[in-house]
Protein backbone atom coordinates (compact mmCIF):
# COMPACT_ATOMS: atom_id res chain seq x y z
CA UNK A 1 0.00 0.00 0.00
CA UNK A 2 2.91 2.20 0.67
CA UNK A 3 4.44 1.67 -2.16
CA UNK A 4 1.49 2.87 -4.38
CA UNK A 5 1.21 5.69 -2.82
CA UNK A 6 5.27 6.80 -3.40
CA UNK A 7 4.60 5.91 -6.83
CA UNK A 8 1.27 7.97 -7.57
CA UNK A 9 3.14 11.10 -5.93
CA UNK A 10 5.87 11.03 -7.80
CA UNK A 11 3.25 10.15 -10.95
CA UNK A 12 1.36 13.57 -9.44
CA UNK A 13 5.15 15.63 -9.41
CA UNK A 14 6.11 14.81 -12.92
CA UNK A 15 2.51 15.93 -14.04
CA UNK A 16 2.95 18.84 -12.46
CA UNK A 17 6.63 19.67 -13.82
CA UNK A 18 5.51 19.34 -17.13
CA UNK A 19 2.48 21.11 -17.32
CA UNK A 20 4.26 23.63 -15.58
CA UNK A 21 7.38 23.99 -18.62
CA UNK A 22 4.55 23.77 -20.97
CA UNK A 23 2.77 26.69 -19.90
CA UNK A 24 6.12 28.87 -19.63
CA UNK A 25 7.26 27.79 -23.19
CA UNK A 26 9.36 30.90 -24.16
CA UNK A 27 7.63 33.20 -27.41
CA UNK A 28 10.44 33.54 -29.94
CA UNK A 29 9.98 36.37 -32.21
CA UNK A 30 11.97 38.29 -34.83
CA UNK A 31 11.89 42.26 -34.83
CA UNK A 32 11.83 44.67 -38.10
CA UNK A 33 11.71 48.99 -37.75
CA UNK A 34 10.95 50.03 -40.55
CA UNK A 35 10.21 53.75 -41.66
CA UNK A 36 13.73 54.67 -41.10
CA UNK A 37 16.66 54.95 -44.00
CA UNK A 38 19.62 53.16 -43.45
CA UNK A 39 21.37 56.33 -41.73
CA UNK A 40 22.74 57.15 -38.06
CA UNK A 41 19.37 57.18 -36.40
CA UNK A 42 18.80 53.75 -37.64
CA UNK A 43 21.51 52.81 -36.48
CA UNK A 44 20.80 54.26 -32.99
CA UNK A 45 17.49 52.63 -32.95
CA UNK A 46 18.89 48.94 -33.20
CA UNK A 47 21.44 49.59 -30.59
CA UNK A 48 18.72 50.57 -27.83
CA UNK A 49 15.91 48.89 -28.96
CA UNK A 50 14.81 46.47 -26.15
CA UNK A 51 13.10 44.04 -28.70
CA UNK A 52 16.42 43.91 -30.89
CA UNK A 53 18.92 43.86 -28.07
CA UNK A 54 17.00 41.08 -25.86
CA UNK A 55 15.59 38.83 -29.00
CA UNK A 56 17.81 35.45 -27.18
CA UNK A 57 15.86 36.10 -23.91
CA UNK A 58 12.60 35.56 -25.36
CA UNK A 59 9.23 36.48 -23.22
CA UNK A 60 7.36 34.04 -21.78
CA UNK A 61 3.87 34.71 -23.45
CA UNK A 62 2.24 37.34 -26.14
CA UNK A 63 1.05 39.34 -22.72
CA UNK A 64 4.85 39.74 -21.58
CA UNK A 65 6.60 41.11 -25.21
CA UNK A 66 4.19 43.88 -25.58
CA UNK A 67 5.01 45.15 -22.11
CA UNK A 68 8.78 44.46 -23.85
CA UNK A 69 7.32 46.41 -26.83
CA UNK A 70 5.54 49.11 -24.82
CA UNK A 71 8.70 50.13 -22.66
CA UNK A 72 10.56 50.10 -26.36
CA UNK A 73 8.49 52.91 -27.82
CA UNK A 74 9.86 55.52 -24.75
CA UNK A 75 13.48 53.78 -25.89
CA UNK A 76 13.21 54.65 -28.96
CA UNK A 77 11.39 58.25 -28.81
CA UNK A 78 14.59 59.38 -26.08
CA UNK A 79 16.68 57.83 -29.19
CA UNK A 80 15.49 60.06 -31.92
CA UNK A 81 15.34 62.95 -29.82
CA UNK A 82 19.38 62.71 -29.25
CA UNK A 83 19.76 63.18 -32.38
CA UNK A 84 17.41 65.82 -33.24
CA UNK A 85 14.62 64.44 -34.07
CA UNK A 86 12.40 65.93 -31.96
CA UNK A 87 8.93 64.86 -33.70
CA UNK A 88 9.68 61.48 -33.91
CA UNK A 89 6.33 59.38 -33.76
CA UNK A 90 6.83 55.17 -33.14
CA UNK A 91 4.27 52.72 -33.12
CA UNK A 92 4.20 48.68 -33.18
CA UNK A 93 2.50 45.34 -34.32
CA UNK A 94 2.89 42.09 -33.24
CA UNK A 95 1.53 39.10 -35.27
CA UNK A 96 1.80 35.50 -33.62
CA UNK A 97 0.33 33.61 -36.44
CA UNK A 98 3.89 32.88 -38.01
CA UNK A 99 6.64 31.31 -36.55
CA UNK A 100 8.36 32.80 -35.06
CA UNK A 101 6.09 35.84 -33.96
CA UNK A 102 6.97 38.84 -35.64
CA UNK A 103 7.43 42.65 -34.17
CA UNK A 104 6.66 45.28 -36.54
CA UNK A 105 8.03 49.40 -35.44
CA UNK A 106 7.31 51.77 -37.60
CA UNK A 107 8.76 54.93 -37.39
CA UNK A 108 7.85 58.10 -38.80
CA UNK A 109 11.14 60.55 -38.14
CA UNK A 110 9.68 64.13 -38.85
CA UNK A 111 11.31 66.56 -39.47
CA UNK A 112 15.30 67.47 -38.38
CA UNK A 113 15.35 70.34 -35.45
CA UNK A 114 18.33 72.98 -35.69
CA UNK A 115 19.73 74.91 -32.96
CA UNK A 116 18.97 78.13 -32.92
CA UNK A 117 20.22 79.87 -30.16
CA UNK A 118 22.69 79.60 -27.99
CA UNK A 119 22.58 82.06 -25.25
CA UNK A 120 24.89 82.50 -21.73
CA UNK A 121 24.21 84.66 -19.24
CA UNK A 122 25.28 85.63 -15.32
CA UNK A 123 23.15 85.16 -12.93
CA UNK A 124 22.15 88.40 -12.79
CA UNK A 125 20.52 87.78 -16.44
CA UNK A 126 23.07 89.71 -18.16
CA UNK A 127 25.28 88.42 -20.97
CA UNK A 128 28.55 86.80 -20.42
CA UNK A 129 31.72 87.19 -22.74
CA UNK A 130 32.45 83.45 -23.36
CA UNK A 131 36.81 82.86 -23.42
CA UNK A 132 36.98 80.07 -26.31
CA UNK A 133 36.82 80.45 -29.86
CA UNK A 134 33.31 80.07 -31.37
CA UNK A 135 34.80 77.72 -34.48
CA UNK A 136 35.83 75.27 -31.22
CA UNK A 137 32.54 76.00 -29.16
CA UNK A 138 30.61 71.61 -29.84
CA UNK A 139 27.45 73.77 -30.14
CA UNK A 140 26.57 76.74 -32.32
CA UNK A 141 23.33 78.10 -34.07
CA UNK A 142 22.76 75.86 -37.62
CA UNK A 143 23.56 72.95 -36.03
CA UNK A 144 21.66 69.86 -35.67
CA UNK A 145 19.51 70.04 -32.27
CA UNK A 146 21.19 67.14 -30.65
CA UNK A 147 21.75 66.34 -26.95
CA UNK A 148 25.25 65.59 -26.57
CA UNK A 149 26.41 69.26 -28.08
CA UNK A 150 24.15 70.74 -25.34
CA UNK A 151 26.12 68.84 -22.34
CA UNK A 152 29.58 69.10 -24.10
CA UNK A 153 28.83 72.70 -24.44
CA UNK A 154 28.50 72.87 -20.57
CA UNK A 155 31.70 71.19 -19.94
CA UNK A 156 33.33 73.68 -22.97
CA UNK A 157 32.12 76.46 -20.88
CA UNK A 158 33.43 75.54 -17.54
CA UNK A 159 36.98 74.67 -18.76
CA UNK A 160 36.74 78.32 -20.61
CA UNK A 161 36.58 79.96 -17.71
CA UNK A 162 38.80 77.96 -16.07
CA UNK A 163 41.77 78.57 -18.28
CA UNK A 164 41.21 82.12 -18.31
CA UNK A 165 41.10 82.47 -14.33
CA UNK A 166 37.93 81.36 -12.71
CA UNK A 167 38.80 78.38 -11.38
CA UNK A 168 35.65 78.04 -9.26
CA UNK A 169 33.35 78.76 -12.44
CA UNK A 170 30.04 76.74 -12.10
CA UNK A 171 26.73 76.28 -14.14
CA UNK A 172 23.97 77.55 -12.18
CA UNK A 173 21.11 76.29 -14.92
CA UNK A 174 20.79 75.12 -18.32
CA UNK A 175 17.40 75.76 -19.97
CA UNK A 176 16.35 74.07 -23.47
CA UNK A 177 12.92 74.93 -25.07
CA UNK A 178 12.43 73.47 -27.94
CA UNK A 179 9.76 75.49 -30.44
CA UNK A 180 7.28 73.46 -32.37
CA UNK A 181 6.83 76.05 -34.84
CA UNK A 182 10.33 77.17 -35.97
CA UNK A 183 11.61 73.85 -35.77
CA UNK A 184 14.59 74.89 -33.61
CA UNK A 185 16.01 74.59 -30.03
CA UNK A 186 17.05 77.66 -28.08
CA UNK A 187 20.07 77.12 -25.40
CA UNK A 188 20.78 79.24 -22.44
CA UNK A 189 23.32 78.80 -19.88
CA UNK A 190 23.38 80.57 -16.80
CA UNK A 191 26.92 80.73 -15.04
CA UNK A 192 28.78 82.07 -11.75
CA UNK A 193 31.99 82.43 -13.07
CA UNK A 194 33.10 83.67 -9.78
CA UNK A 195 36.03 86.30 -9.70
CA UNK A 196 39.41 86.50 -11.13
CA UNK A 197 42.38 84.48 -9.49
CA UNK A 198 45.53 84.33 -9.96
CA UNK A 199 47.77 81.18 -8.92
CA UNK A 200 49.49 81.26 -4.67
CA UNK A 201 51.73 79.36 -2.95
CA UNK A 202 51.49 75.29 -3.72
CA UNK A 203 51.40 73.07 -0.82
CA UNK A 204 52.48 69.81 -1.36
CA UNK A 205 51.26 66.12 0.48
CA UNK A 206 51.34 62.71 0.78
CA UNK A 207 55.41 62.39 0.11
CA UNK A 208 57.37 59.59 1.60
CA UNK A 209 60.51 59.66 0.34
CA UNK A 210 60.68 62.27 -2.38
CA UNK A 211 62.33 65.76 -1.79
CA UNK A 212 59.62 68.20 -2.24
CA UNK A 213 61.75 70.81 -4.15
CA UNK A 214 61.49 67.77 -6.92
CA UNK A 215 58.11 68.36 -7.43
CA UNK A 216 58.37 72.06 -7.43
CA UNK A 217 60.77 72.23 -10.03
CA UNK A 218 57.75 70.40 -12.07
CA UNK A 219 55.38 73.38 -11.61
CA UNK A 220 54.11 74.55 -14.93
CA UNK A 221 52.63 78.28 -13.24
CA UNK A 222 54.48 80.84 -11.80
CA UNK A 223 53.04 82.31 -8.93
CA UNK A 224 50.91 85.19 -9.14
CA UNK A 225 50.18 84.67 -12.77
CA UNK A 226 46.24 84.36 -13.53
CA UNK A 227 45.01 80.88 -13.10
CA UNK A 228 44.97 78.65 -16.10
CA UNK A 229 43.73 75.23 -15.89
CA UNK A 230 45.73 74.07 -18.81
CA UNK A 231 49.11 74.50 -16.78
CA UNK A 232 48.00 72.96 -13.82
CA UNK A 233 46.71 69.68 -16.27
CA UNK A 234 50.13 69.95 -17.69
CA UNK A 235 51.96 69.76 -14.04
CA UNK A 236 49.89 66.66 -13.17
CA UNK A 237 50.50 64.58 -16.34
CA UNK A 238 54.44 65.85 -15.76
CA UNK A 239 54.66 64.25 -12.18
CA UNK A 240 52.37 61.13 -13.11
CA UNK A 241 55.02 60.50 -16.21
CA UNK A 242 57.65 60.73 -14.19
CA UNK A 243 57.01 56.93 -13.33
CA UNK A 244 57.13 58.40 -9.33
CA UNK A 245 53.75 58.70 -8.41
CA UNK A 246 50.54 56.27 -8.77
CA UNK A 247 48.17 59.27 -8.53
CA UNK A 248 48.56 62.44 -8.19
CA UNK A 249 45.91 65.60 -8.18
CA UNK A 250 45.90 69.21 -8.03
CA UNK A 251 43.09 71.14 -6.48
CA UNK A 252 42.62 74.83 -6.02
CA UNK A 253 41.59 76.26 -2.82
CA UNK A 254 40.54 79.36 -1.52
CA UNK A 255 42.63 81.13 0.55
CA UNK A 256 40.75 83.34 3.38
CA UNK A 257 44.20 85.37 3.85
CA UNK A 258 44.57 86.23 0.41
CA UNK A 259 41.06 86.18 -1.27
CA UNK A 260 42.39 86.83 -4.89
CA UNK A 261 44.79 84.00 -4.79
CA UNK A 262 44.23 80.24 -5.25
CA UNK A 263 46.15 78.34 -2.88
CA UNK A 264 46.98 74.74 -5.03
CA UNK A 265 46.52 71.75 -3.02
CA UNK A 266 48.97 69.12 -4.32
CA UNK A 267 48.70 65.34 -3.25
CA UNK A 268 50.59 62.91 -4.68
CA UNK A 269 50.85 59.39 -3.30
CA UNK A 270 54.59 57.70 -4.38
CA UNK A 271 55.00 54.32 -6.07
CA UNK A 272 57.11 51.41 -5.06
CA UNK A 273 60.68 52.69 -5.98
CA UNK A 274 62.09 49.74 -6.81
CA UNK A 275 61.75 47.16 -9.79
CA UNK A 276 63.19 43.48 -10.29
CA UNK A 277 62.31 41.97 -13.52
CA UNK A 278 63.56 38.85 -15.34
CA UNK A 279 62.76 36.96 -18.66
CA UNK A 280 64.29 34.73 -20.93
CA UNK A 281 63.98 34.88 -24.88
CA UNK A 282 65.04 32.43 -28.19
CA UNK A 283 65.43 33.57 -32.14
CA UNK A 284 66.52 31.00 -34.57
CA UNK A 285 69.87 33.60 -35.20
CA UNK A 286 71.29 34.07 -31.71
CA UNK A 287 69.62 30.88 -29.56
CA UNK A 288 68.28 31.21 -25.98
CA UNK A 289 69.27 34.02 -24.02
CA UNK A 290 68.15 35.41 -20.54
CA UNK A 291 67.89 38.91 -19.14
CA UNK A 292 67.37 40.68 -15.96
CA UNK A 293 67.64 44.04 -14.11
CA UNK A 294 66.80 45.81 -11.25
CA UNK A 295 65.92 49.37 -10.48
CA UNK A 296 65.66 51.97 -7.97
CA UNK A 297 63.88 55.26 -9.28
CA UNK A 298 64.28 57.36 -5.89
CA UNK A 299 68.01 56.65 -5.01
CA UNK A 300 68.67 59.36 -3.02
CA UNK A 301 65.47 61.09 -2.03
CA UNK A 302 65.68 63.54 -5.36
CA UNK A 303 64.19 60.39 -8.02
CA UNK A 304 67.59 59.48 -8.65
CA UNK A 305 67.55 56.46 -11.30
CA UNK A 306 70.13 53.10 -10.53
CA UNK A 307 69.19 50.92 -13.06
CA UNK A 308 71.51 47.57 -13.37
CA UNK A 309 70.85 44.96 -16.26
CA UNK A 310 72.64 41.60 -17.36
CA UNK A 311 71.79 39.78 -20.46
CA UNK A 312 73.67 36.34 -21.31
CA UNK A 313 73.04 34.23 -24.34
CA UNK A 314 75.08 31.82 -26.74
CA UNK A 315 75.98 34.85 -28.77
CA UNK A 316 75.97 38.15 -26.08
CA UNK A 317 76.90 38.45 -22.98
CA UNK A 318 76.26 42.12 -21.21
CA UNK A 319 76.80 44.59 -18.30
CA UNK A 320 74.91 47.05 -17.89
CA UNK A 321 74.55 50.06 -14.97
CA UNK A 322 72.53 53.69 -15.55
CA UNK A 323 72.46 56.35 -13.01
CA UNK A 324 70.57 59.09 -13.96
CA UNK A 325 70.59 62.09 -11.77
CA UNK A 326 67.77 64.99 -12.43
CA UNK A 327 67.99 68.85 -12.30
CA UNK A 328 71.52 68.60 -13.01
CA UNK A 329 72.99 72.29 -11.31
CA UNK A 330 68.95 73.53 -10.96
CA UNK A 331 68.82 73.60 -14.66
CA UNK A 332 68.83 70.38 -16.93
CA UNK A 333 66.53 67.65 -17.01
CA UNK A 334 68.98 64.90 -15.72
CA UNK A 335 72.28 64.18 -15.72
CA UNK A 336 73.36 60.72 -16.96
CA UNK A 337 76.34 58.01 -16.30
CA UNK A 338 76.56 54.52 -18.01
CA UNK A 339 79.23 52.10 -17.67
CA UNK A 340 79.28 48.69 -19.24
CA UNK A 341 80.45 45.37 -20.71
CA UNK A 342 79.74 43.21 -22.75
CA UNK A 343 81.27 40.46 -25.24
CA UNK A 344 79.86 39.70 -28.65
CA UNK A 345 80.86 36.20 -30.09
CA UNK A 346 81.91 36.31 -33.92
CA UNK A 347 82.12 33.26 -35.30
CA UNK A 348 85.12 31.07 -34.84
CA UNK A 349 86.58 34.48 -32.49
CA UNK A 350 84.89 37.18 -30.52
CA UNK A 351 85.00 40.67 -29.42
CA UNK A 352 84.94 42.54 -26.87
CA UNK A 353 83.57 46.14 -25.60
CA UNK A 354 83.66 47.78 -21.95
CA UNK A 355 84.00 50.73 -20.39
CA UNK A 356 81.71 53.82 -19.34
CA UNK A 357 79.93 56.55 -21.36
CA UNK A 358 78.71 59.97 -19.47
CA UNK A 359 76.34 61.84 -21.24
CA UNK A 360 75.51 65.59 -20.00
CA UNK A 361 72.85 67.41 -21.40
CA UNK A 362 71.61 71.06 -20.09
CA UNK A 363 68.61 72.95 -21.36
CA UNK A 364 68.73 76.71 -20.75
CA UNK A 365 65.65 79.21 -21.98
CA UNK A 366 65.11 76.62 -25.06
CA UNK A 367 69.31 76.36 -26.15
CA UNK A 368 70.32 73.22 -25.86
CA UNK A 369 74.13 72.72 -24.63
CA UNK A 370 75.47 69.39 -24.50
CA UNK A 371 78.95 67.58 -22.81
CA UNK A 372 79.88 64.51 -23.56
CA UNK A 373 82.80 61.80 -22.64
CA UNK A 374 83.95 58.76 -22.70
CA UNK A 375 86.95 56.60 -21.21
CA UNK A 376 87.65 52.57 -21.09
CA UNK A 377 89.33 51.55 -18.03
CA UNK A 378 92.38 49.75 -18.05
CA UNK A 379 91.23 47.03 -15.91
CA UNK A 380 88.93 45.95 -18.24
CA UNK A 381 90.45 46.45 -21.35
CA UNK A 382 93.81 46.00 -20.47
CA UNK A 383 94.57 49.37 -21.72
CA UNK A 384 93.52 52.93 -20.90
CA UNK A 385 92.02 55.19 -23.83
CA UNK A 386 90.69 58.68 -23.82
CA UNK A 387 87.44 58.26 -26.64
CA UNK A 388 85.45 60.90 -28.46
CA UNK A 389 87.04 64.35 -27.47
CA UNK A 390 85.10 66.45 -25.47
CA UNK A 391 82.33 68.09 -27.29
CA UNK A 392 80.56 71.42 -26.35
CA UNK A 393 77.73 72.23 -28.76
CA UNK A 394 75.37 75.41 -29.09
CA UNK A 395 73.11 74.34 -32.67
CA UNK A 396 76.91 73.01 -33.68
CA UNK A 397 79.27 70.48 -32.55
CA UNK A 398 82.67 72.34 -31.26
CA UNK A 399 86.20 70.15 -30.96
CA UNK A 400 87.81 71.50 -27.60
Amino acid sequence: MGIRWLYLMVALIAAVVVARSVARADLNYRTEITGVEENELADLLDKVSELKTLKDKPPVSEEALRRRADRDLGRLADAAHSLGYWDAEFSYDINTETDPAKVTVTVDPGPLYHVGSVKVQGTGGQPLPVPTDEKKFPLRPGDPARTAPVVAAETALLAAFGNSGHPFAKVENRRVEIDKGTQTMEVTYTLDPGRLMRFGPPEIKGLERLDPVYVENRIRWQRDEIYDANKVEETRRALIESGLFSTVQITPVVDPDNPEDVRMAIDATERLHRTVGAGLAYNTSQGFGARAFWENRNLFGYAENLRFSAEAGQQLDAFRANFRRPDFLGLAPDVQYEPGFGQHLLGAGSRTTCGPRRQNRVWLARRRFAVAASFRPANLCGRRRIGPPLRLSNGRAARL
